[in-house]
């Protein structure tokens, strides 16, 4: 199985972060920001983005 922090990009363009934890740069498609790439802190898990985790939790619900 393929770790979940590696780099996906499906549309866009952007650089990379920098390698201190926290520091980001946008990602823009036609000109305009769609997004965020976040270096997050070593050894720290990724965070989900805000609906996946809203996503996970009711199926959580529903499943107890």
């Amino acid at each position: 199985m393929a770790p979940l922090a590696r780099p996906v990009r499906l549309v866009g363009a952007g650089n990379e972060p920098d390698l201190a934890a926290g520091s980001g740069n946008v990602l823009s498609w036609k000109g305009k920001p769609i997004g965020l790439s976040l270096r997050t802190p070593k050894g720290k898990k990724t965070f989900l983005p805000l609906p996946v985790r809203q996503a996970d939790l009711l199926s959580r619900r529903r499943r107890a």
